[in-house]
């Protein structure tokens, strides 16, 4: 009984450093996975989320670089998030 448990210890060992990394290649070669990252056209949805604090001096020039992206609109998401500014920032960004 002693050596079946340590003979399958040996093969789980065995089996989790060289069998499945070679099930894995071996999956791999058989079925390509499918991806919309494949396909030219896909454009993927992206939120900018800027902290402000105080930051009239440079908020415009930021929102006038994000603003020249080349990104469509409909998957650009802009969130500025002020941390009580006490400046002029929260009528800027607005």
């Amino acid at each position: 009984m002693v050596k079946l448990i340590y003979w399958l210890s040996f093969l789980g060992i065995l089996f989790a450093y060289i069998g499945y990394p070679m099930m894995l290649v071996l999956i791999n070669k058989v079925r390509k996975p499918t991806s919309r990252l494949d396909d030219d056209r896909y454009i993927p949805s992206v939120s900018l989320i800027i902290p402000v604090h105080n930051e009239e001096h440079i908020i415009r020039e930021k929102l006038h670089n994000i603003f020249q992206l080349d990104y469509p609109e409909e998957k650009l998401e802009l969130i500025i998030v002020s941390d009580d500014s006490t400046d002029k920032t929260r009528e800027i960004v607005n």
